[in-house]
């Protein structure tokens, strides 16, 4: 196994266009199908290899790194991490075990630790691609936007036909609200890889935050098109359907999110909100006592949506029965 180029900032669309926040979604066992649940069944198998080869060979650097990324890859940092420090001590001027490790410390949100892991690598080889893009994701997750734009450029510069970089890159703009540069760079990515879900799924939330609806559209349907199961891009769409009023897509688009994943509570959210503006009460009220079953606190997430149920009436124009505001409005004291 090598070191792979890390991809983050797929994003989520917010609960209306205007909701002002989006967050990395990553592969969440929570939601993982039989092709995850096979991946995984793998890595135990190989896991269980490396350590053979350990008992043999304690001191065999490439098993420790291996063993270290199927950690990473299952989601087993602290493992990961304790194989890495191990390889380390081993061969400390290899770039590539800092790299990984300061991978494992991104995942962890640890993104200081991960960036000293970054410069480590950094100063063993200074070309490296894959440590460039590491520290841009991991200023980028700092809110250092500029810093991970020049982190990202140095990437770009090194390895141009690389469309990851062009992704990661997309999403420290978007983040910075450069919407602008962000389209411009998802469809860079696209170009480089017609294929890339994640990259039209990003590319339409950057056109949903623009208010650009028909190209939103357009892009969702795309990704999924390309990525079937791809739960959050049925959610964005259904988003944009509802932006334009046609009701009866967005609607399907919901069903087929809560298909995929029926235990995410922010579909039957959002849902509900396309309900409250449409005075569909009962089944308003459904998605919210579904999205609260789930694990939503749902008066926060209104709260951090609207403030209040009041404000959320004089913006969108109805008024909401009273047992909808004791579901939503922290205020009344929910």
């Amino acid at each position: 196994m090598a070191t792979k180029i890390k991809r983050g900032g797929i994003h989520d669309q917010s609960q209306l266009p205007d909701y002002g926040f989006a967050v990395s979604i990553m592969s969440n066992p929570k939601y993982a199908g039989p092709e995850e649940k096979e991946r995984r069944k793998w890595y135990r198998t190989a896991i269980e290899q490396y350590k053979e080869v350990l008992k043999m060979q304690p001191h065999f650097t490439p098993a420790l790194l291996n063993l270290g990324i199927v950690y990473s890859n299952i989601g087993e940092y602290g493992k990961a991490i304790e194989c890495y420090n191990k390889a380390i001590e081993l061969r400390p001027d290899m770039a590539e075990i800092y790299i990984n490790r300061g991978n494992a410390y991104g995942a962890q949100e640890q993104h200081d630790k991960a960036i000293g892991d970054y410069n480590m690598a950094l100063k063993r080889n200074p070309k490296s691609v894959e440590a460039y893009n590491g520290r841009g994701i991991a200023y980028k997750e700092k809110g250092h936007h500029d810093a991970a734009v020049t982190d990202f450029n140095k990437a770009i510069q090194l390895k141009p036909q690389d469309p990851n970089l062009f992704f990661g890159r997309g999403s420290v703009f978007f983040d910075a609200g450069k919407f602008d540069d962000a389209v411009r760079d998802f469809n860079k990515a696209i170009e480089l890889n017609p294929k890339d879900a994640g990259a039209f799924n990003n590319l339409g939330v950057a056109y949903l935050r623009m208010m650009m609806l028909e190209d939103a559209i357009r892009a969702f349907e795309k990704t999924v098109q390309l990525s079937p199961k791809f739960a959050d891009a049925y959610k964005n769409l259904g988003m944009a359907y509802g932006s334009i009023r046609k009701y009866e897509l967005a609607d399907a688009a919901y069903d087929q999110a809560i298909e995929l994943r029926p235990n995410d509570p922010t579909a039957y959210f959002i849902r509900s909100l396309e309900r409250m503006g449409r005075r569909q009460w009962e089944g308003a009220r459904a998605d919210l006592e579904a999205a609260k079953e789930n694990g939503m606190d749902i008066a926060a997430a209104f709260a951090d949506s609207f403030g209040t149920a009041a404000a959320f009436e004089a913006k969108v124009g109805v008024q909401l029965p009273p047992g909808i505001r004791r579901l939503i409005d922290s205020a009344d004291g929910v």
